[in-house]
């Protein structure tokens, strides 16, 4: 998660590109529209007083005719609704003609440079409204998200037309000439542009909230089941429905639905760590689940219940305007209110960890609380440690890997290491949802310091009793989970080292094939090494290929290698023509790019 004085940067930088995505291609259109109607009325009233020169009229009639048109240019006529101007305004704003047009986008341009600056407006207000509570912030994102979204479209629809119209008169004015396919393709990406911006307004994105981690049943757990419910009693809310078992490193709670392996589970839920029960003692357990039943009676889990599916929603179509350069016009508006949200939640989730804090020392006490938090926080920046390490490995893990072993074997020794105080300083402890607070500013909030020269000692203090022992399934549960994660995790490091191997053994080479096995398109071979242009059967190695140009073509497409002689150092290129690759030609460009990528993974490392 961003931090607040990254976020504040991104503000001060989305703001601008927002203002250049609303002015800039109006701003063009205005500027441009009105010169060529400025010249347009020049170029008349020449014309008019050569002609009434020849004419019979007497000067003061000249001047009487002069000055009508001169109070009513063309460039005005089209929006002039006088009935004693109707002739002249048929002749001279006939419907797509040249007149008309440039009056309709001077005027739209206009309207659209008003529109933005409202529009900014109400973006400003609604990322002072995100500032506020949880209460004002759900319904500024209920707001913002409509109204940016119908906004943002008009913006595209708009301003993606404007696009194609310049494309025409730009060059047709400038230069006397025009391009039929240029228009084309402008006009065929606006119309794409507009479609993918309305598309998303109506789309409605699945909110799942998946947690890897199995039911912890009463009968599992009697007594763990009676402290929760004792402790929701002590903090005046109603006590979880759930119980759900992890290895992650925290623990939180939800009312959010929450999708649990094949199942669903629905209401209050309380995810406890499994690993983090062992080390904790059951006092500073009963601290940290106080303050995560805090959230309850705070009324934050109910928030986030309701702001988690339209923040999904919203992020969702924030995500498509980014990936279409055509919607960017859409995008940094956008981009702007969310983060002015974000900020506004990370501010609000700050105070609600306060608030929890001081409500779980009053119903246990503020020093548990914080012992507690110091091995959490030492737990998850251990585990992190022995993680890296062990993703770092030459070779593939087979079997198990022992990761939980590894950690409860090297946790109290790190604890008393110099690396240990490193890196607890400024050390936070890690959530699913929230900012949390340093573990500094949440001693100070309990009135409970703890010097950090006896954070190591917190940590290796021998736990006596912990409610993981009377988690009659909870050794199961752990295993089960482990096994699970150190399978994806040993699958994710396998597929690293096949970026990482050059390879430089027959076992480094057949992992490498497994993963990037030897792919025949026809007219060209695609394999780790490079590639193979079938005519000649010319094998070219990724360290001679410069640059990849592909083309799509209606007859064939075409793929433009920059080839580097390795003697001279000079570059050649080499066309290799595609027919028939249409069926395959995502295919294709995926493997040449992850391949290439491939290559310079391993020559980087």
């Amino acid at each position: 998660m961003s931090s607040l004085k990254t976020l504040k940067s991104d503000l001060l930088r989305l703001a601008l590109y927002a203002v250049l995505a609303l002015a800039l291609m109006p701003g063009i259109t205005l500027v441009f529209s009105g010169h060529v109607l400025k010249t347009w009325d020049s170029e008349f009233m020449q014309e008019l007083a050569q002609d009434l020169s020849k004419s019979n009229e007497t000067p003061a009639a000249r001047e009487q005719i002069m000055a009508n048109f001169r109070a009513n240019p063309p460039s005005t006529i089209c929006g002039n609704n006088n009935p004693e101007m109707a002739k002249y305004r048929a002749r001279a704003c006939e419907p797509w003609g040249n007149h008309w047009q440039f009056y309709w986008a001077h005027t739209i341009s206009q309207a659209m440079l008003l529109g933005g600056l409202a529009l900014s407006a109400m973006i400003a207000l609604l990322c002072l409204a995100a500032q506020r509570g949880r209460d004002a912030q759900y319904r500024s994102l209920l707001l913002g998200w409509r109204l940016l979204s119908w906004a943002g479209s008009v913006e595209v629809v708009l301003q993606n037309a404007m696009l194609a119209w310049l494309s025409f008169w730009l060059t047709a004015w400038y230069f006397h000439m025009y391009s039929i396919k240029l228009v084309a393709i402008a006009g065929i990406a606006a119309a794409c542009a507009a479609l993918v911006a309305v598309v998303q307004i109506f789309a409605r994105a699945k909110w799942k909230f998946e947690v890897e981690g199995e039911l912890v049943g009463e009968k599992d757990a009697p007594a763990l089941w009676q402290r929760v419910r004792a402790l929701a009693g002590m903090l005046g809310t109603t006590a979880p429905a759930n119980i759900i078992g992890g290895i992650d490193t925290n623990f939180f709670v939800t009312e959010s639905d929450i999708a649990l392996g094949s199942e669903s589970v629905a209401g209050r839920t309380l995810f406890v760590s499994l690993p983090l029960l062992r080390i904790l003692d059951q006092r500073e357990a009963n601290a940290v689940l106080a303050h995560e039943l805090a959230h309850f009676s705070g009324g934050d889990t109910a928030s986030s219940a309701k702001l988690g599916p339209t923040l999904s929603q919203f992020d969702n179509y924030l995500g498509a305007m980014r990936g279409n350069f055509l919607t960017l016009v859409a995008y940094y508006p956008l981009a702007l209110y969310r983060t002015a949200l974000e900020l506004g939640l990370m501010r609000e989730s700050r105070e609600r960890e306060f608030i929890a804090d001081r409500a779980a020392a009053a119903a246990v006490s503020g020093r548990p609380l914080i012992s507690a938090l110091i091995k959490i926080s030492a737990y998850g920046n251990y585990r992190g440690h022995i993680e890296r390490e062990l993703f770092q490995h030459a070779v593939r893990h087979d079997g198990a890997i022992g990761i939980a072993a590894y950690v409860a074997q090297g946790l109290k020794p790190f604890a008393w290491s110099e690396q240990f105080q490193d890196a607890m300083q400024d050390a936070s402890v890690p959530h699913p949802f929230d900012s949390h607070p340093k573990l500094s500013e949440r001693m100070a909030n309990v009135s409970s310091p703890i010097p950090a020269k006896l954070f190591g000692a917190v940590v290796a203090t021998q736990v006596a009793n912990s409610w993981h022992s009377e988690i009659l399934t909870a050794a199961q549960i752990e295993g089960r989970l482990w096994d699970a994660y150190e399978a994806r995790f040993a699958s994710v490091h396998e597929l690293d080292l096949a970026y990482r191997y050059l390879p430089a053994s027959e076992e480094e080479r057949a992992l490498v094939l497994k993963h990037f096995p030897p792919r025949d398109f026809g007219s060209i071979a695609v394999a780790y090494d490079g590639v193979t242009v079938t005519a000649g059967q010319m094998a070219i190695g990724w360290d001679l290929i410069k640059n990849m140009n592909y083309e799509d073509g209606y007859g064939g497409d075409v793929l433009t290698l920059t080839i580097v002689d390795p003697s001279s150092g000079k570059s050649s290129s080499k066309k290799v023509k595609l027919p028939g690759i249409k069926p395959m030609r995502e295919q294709l460009k995926q493997a040449l790019g992850m391949y290439k990528q491939r290559h310079e993974v391993a020559r980087q490392g």
